[in-house]
Parts: structure tokens; sequence; C-alpha cells
């Protein structure tokens, strides 16, 4: 759904799935060269995965900027985002499409 919004509104996005591993990830990331990367957090229980994801993304291109979202944040989990610069929390699709998240959310 993302992909989706972002590709309506004049964005190329390619679309990795849940099980991508992070060195594949960060793999494809080289190859392309984005200006950009979302991650989306389904379940809580998966946190340490997606924060994990950050730090191998931010470790190879500290420069790059990447949204984060999803259910499966809950409470202060974004918090815990709080530690990467250049990291944005987007709390609903509505958000996302009216672009508001680059300066109000970084963490």
């Amino acid at each position: 759904m993302v992909a989706d919004i972002l590709e309506m509104n004049g964005w190329d996005s390619y679309f990795l799935g849940a099980n991508t591993p992070i060195d594949e990830m960060v793999e494809f990331i080289h190859e392309i060269e984005p200006d950009m990367v979302g991650l989306s957090l389904g379940i809580e229980f998966n946190l340490p995965h997606l924060i994990q994801a950050v730090k191998s993304i931010r470790e190879n291109f500290p420069e790059l900027d990447i949204i984060v979202g999803g259910q499966g944040f809950r409470g202060d989990q974004t918090a815990l985002l709080k530690e990467f610069k250049k990291v944005y929390y987007i709390s609903s699709i509505d958000e996302l499409e009216a672009e508001t998240w680059s300066h109000a959310n970084e963490y």
C-alpha cells in the first residue's frame, strides 16, 4: 500500500518481501541507490528485527532517509528510533500521503 501511494505521488518504488534477509536488503540498496528506504513493522514481536535493519542501513548509508511505520508500533516503541538520525516515523497512510513526515517526526 505504501509503495502504491508513493508511486501515485510520482516516486519510483521497489517492494521487497517481509522475509528479505537484511544483508540482501543492504546489497539491493547498494545496487539501486534509492533516495529513501521504507520499513514496515506489522507486529510488535518483530521490533528487534526492524531495529537491526535500521542499524544495518545506517552503518552502510549514513545519510539515507529511512521511513518506518506499521501496525506493530504501539505505545512508545518509537522512542527506540531516537538513536538514529534521518529516521522518520509515519503514523498512518494519511500522514504519508500528506507528506508531512519529512520534518515533523524525525527521531
